[in-house]
């Protein structure tokens, strides 16, 4: 009886189907990872909605309510460090746009999917859905990256653990939510980013 179907990556190809058998209306939305598509996809479902500007008003007050709390952060932890990613493909667009949105540099990533479905931006070395014994994966972390940004991977649990990993999305086995503690959206970024901070200043304390 929905009247709306939204449909994030991972699932375009069924919603289409849901769609063709129930006349609904279709949206096709970003992952919410990130301010960008977060603000992307409120604003996809409000136009939809009938409601722009209250998902305009909406956007505005969070973003004024969140931005302020990383003015002092980003310039003092995050501006000129060096990451590298591993994982979703869908993450790695949202995540590149945390990592401009902070001043980080983002070395090299793996993909765990195919080019298809996720595109490499200009001057970015990535790799998609190589072995676990490919050398691109060895070489996130190479020398001089301050931090990995990554789903659990073997050949990242071995040799040099100079470097932190900061393990997320899926599989992950190293970090657990006992309490609400969402990645997506405006607070998702809210508390990436603090998952971020606090990784890199274990980087810096060593």
């Amino acid at each position: 009886e929905a009247e709306t179907v939204v449909s994030l990556p991972y699932a375009r190809e069924a919603a289409r189907l849901i769609v063709e058998r129930t006349g609904a209306r279709l949206i096709e939305a970003p992952l919410p990872f990130g301010l960008p598509r977060s603000v992307e996809f409120l604003q996809g479902l409000g136009e939809a909605a009938g409601r722009g500007q209250r998902a305009r008003d909406f956007i505005a007050t969070e973003l004024s309510r969140l931005l302020p709390r990383f003015r002092w952060v980003f310039p003092q932890r995050f501006l000129g460090r060096r990451v590298s990613f591993a994982g979703d493909p869908y993450m790695l667009a949202g995540f590149l746009d945390i990592a401009a949105d902070a001043g980080l540099e983002v070395t090299s990533a793996v993909v765990t999917a195919r080019r298809a479905h996720a595109a490499a931006p200009p001057g970015l070395k990535v790799a998609y859905e190589p072995a676990e014994d490919d050398p691109a994966v060895r070489q996130l972390k190479e020398r001089g990256v301050d931090l990995v940004v990554a789903c659990a991977l073997d050949a990242l649990e071995e040799g040099n653990l100079s470097v932190p990993i900061l393990q997320a999305g899926f599989p992950s086995y190293r970090h657990h939510a006992f309490h609400e503690r969402p990645t997506l959206g405006f607070e998702g970024f809210a508390g990436f980013v603090d998952r971020l901070a606090e990784a890199l200043s274990r980087r810096t304390s060593r």
